[in-house]
């Protein structure tokens, strides 16, 4: 067993980072080791053992643990605290000293939670969804504010889209190689909590963070979008329940199965194909079924595709073939997602389509699934909402 450390760090306004501690002022460590560097251990990791210490300026005489103070001899029940001297840069007040005590961290899984928010004024119309009702739905946007890609928010620090949107502008640096595309804040950046992109409407302002890397799988292909992922790394974590606008989905686990399942797909894509399709301001959404691989290879063959057509369901789930219910321009990335046990879970990102919400013909989705373990490999830290036991989403 090892043992991991953090600090956890908290945004604050400035006047509240000070060094010098009152008493009953906290300070979080794990470990028990005296430092004030911020680390990021993801939760769950099998072979760690995570140990959160609890430290505060405090009487001499207060500091000795609650089991003591319960039971004479504290036997079974000592939670040891340590009189210790304080990290470099921080004291106790006078008549106080530094006093901890070892207790396991509180880990609070929230991916896939949401709230739906009603905007006093705004009166929803056909397909628009409510302010918060998909809290893990990202923007890339260039550096003017150009829409580009949808994307889904899977940890405090990652995102997921399709690689055929940010390819475009990762070839225009010269610094991308296999590695992925690093310090990319330059050309784009991530807008989370947005709602209304035309009026701020909102009760909850959206926050925009810079991207660190962009990663794209190594079997991406441009021609047929076969692999069409790409993995963003943010230059700083997300404010994950913080506030109720802005929430990561959860991953589901391997063997989950969302055929015949009806989920929903968001974003602010075009309404059409050609000049007469137009952005939409307010978040939109639809519902779609989840067809079977065998069923997307039949209607996609009925299409201009042709009868050889062949449907490669390790890169691709698809969904819909409603009359007017689809994904469509723009929406490239936006996730699709599905519902269970009142928590909503990650089954695919728009990659491609033929056609418009035309009856009979489903979109075709990124299968997130199959591409589980590349993303637990390439997320440092590890993306901290993959559950690790199958099932099927009901």
């Amino acid at each position: 067993m090892t043992q991991e450390r953090v600090i956890i760090a908290l945004c604050v306004a400035s006047f509240l980072c000070s060094t010098s501690v009152k008493a009953g002022d906290i300070v979080y460590e794990y470990g028990g080791q005296e430092s004030l560097n911020v680390r990021s251990v993801s939760p769950g990791n099998s072979g760690s053992s995570n140990t959160l210490t609890r430290c505060i300026c405090a009487l001499e005489n207060t500091c000795k643990s609650q089991a003591q103070i319960k039971r004479n001899d504290g036997s079974g029940q000592i939670d040891i605290r340590i009189v210790t001297r304080p990290p470099a840069g921080l004291t106790c007040s006078g008549g106080l000293i530094y006093c901890c005590t070892n207790t396991a961290p509180h880990v609070t899984n929230t991916c896939g939670l949401r709230e739906q928010i009603n905007v006093p004024g705004v009166i929803l119309q056909e397909g628009q969804s409510y302010f918060g009702e998909y809290p893990w739905d990202s923007i890339i946007l260039d550096q003017s504010n150009n829409y580009i890609a949808g994307g889904a928010l899977v940890g405090s620090i990652h995102v997921l889209t399709a690689a055929h949107k940010v390819v475009p502008f990762m070839n225009q640096r010269s610094d991308f190689d296999t590695r992925g595309l690093w310090n990319s804040s330059t050309i784009l950046k991530v807008r989370l909590g947005e709602w209304n992109t035309h009026k701020a409407t909102e009760a909850y302002k959206y926050q925009e963070i810079g991207i660190l890397r962009i990663l794209v799988h190594p079997n991406y292909n441009n021609d047929n979008l076969h692999y069409d992922l790409a993995l963003i790394t943010l230059i700083s974590a997300a404010p994950l329940g913080v506030q109720p606008h802005i929430n990561s989905v959860c991953i589901a686990p391997t063997g989950t199965d969302f055929t015949g399942k009806r989920c929903w797909v968001s974003g602010w894509g075009k309404n059409d194909f050609g000049p007469q399709g137009q952005y939409q301001f307010i978040q939109k959404q639809v519902d779609v079924q989840v067809l079977s691989p065998g069923d997307c290879q039949q209607r996609l063959q009925g299409t201009r595709l042709g009868q050889y057509f062949s449907f490669d369901q390790n890169s691709f789930l698809c969904a819909g073939g409603e009359q007017g219910k689809d994904a469509c321009t723009g929406d490239g990335g936006a996730p699709l997602v599905c519902e269970n046990g009142g928590r909503f879970y990650l089954a695919g990102l728009v990659s491609w389509g033929v056609g418009c919400a035309d009856k009979g013909v489903p979109g075709v989705y990124v299968n997130v699934l199959n591409f589980r373990d590349w993303i637990v490999q390439q997320s440092q830290p590890r993306v901290g909402n993959l559950e690790e036991s199958s099932q099927r989403i009901h």
